[in-house]
């Protein structure tokens, strides 16, 4: 409840126009990092080892470098959560890069299955709603489209760019500190500070 919390006012805080939700979306539904709210949804890295016959699990990487023996192995998940990496997680004399590996057992395979499906596609992914708001929002950051002006977009491949201008305006589409006429090259011309 207090992430949701720190998120909403997070999100009060950012100082945005009406037409700009999807900094606010991407605040409210995005990965938590280090207390930014930015990062594709995606499932929490679960490291394991087995003890005393059984596997301890931890989410928290200060348990895993307490006792880093080179006996734990990780679920982790990479580049935004479409690619899962199993292997031994480096012991400190190693080079820092996790080895591969298999599952080892039954046990092993229906802790990546509880994972995958629940802390994965479940918990982390909303069964796939969290990470399409996620797509939406920033597709919306990265277009900055801003409502009843002309949108037109430069026909020489920067097709994010709108024309930020007056419908029916006379002259030269503009996008910040960019020009161009209906067929032609961008240019860049800065805007004048009145």
């Amino acid at each position: 409840m207090a992430d949701i919390v720190n998120r909403v006012r997070r999100m009060r805080r950012q100082n945005r126009r009406w037409y700009e939700w999807g900094h606010r979306v991407m605040t409210l539904v995005g990965r938590e990092d280090g207390g930014a709210y930015g990062g594709v949804p995606r499932p929490r890295d679960m490291w394991f080892r087995h003890e005393n016959g059984r596997i301890r699990t931890t989410y928290n990487y200060d348990d895993v470098r307490a006792k880093n023996d080179g006996e734990w192995k990780i679920f982790d998940s990479q580049s935004d959560g479409f690619e899962v990496v199993i292997g031994y997680w480096p012991h400190p004399n190693d080079n820092g890069s996790i080895s591969r590996s298999g599952l080892d057992g039954r046990a092993e395979q229906r802790l990546f299955l509880r994972w995958f499906v629940w802390d994965g596609l479940v918990k982390a992914e909303w069964l796939g709603l969290r990470r399409w708001l996620y797509y939406k929002a920033l597709t919306s950051v990265v277009e900055q489209k801003v409502p009843f002006t002309c949108q037109a977009t430069p026909t020489s491949g920067y097709s994010h760019w709108h024309c930020s201008l007056r419908r029916k305006h006379v002259g030269e589409h503009r996008f910040h500190n960019y020009t161009w006429a209906n067929s032609g090259r961008v240019k860049f011309k800065p805007v004048r500070n009145a």
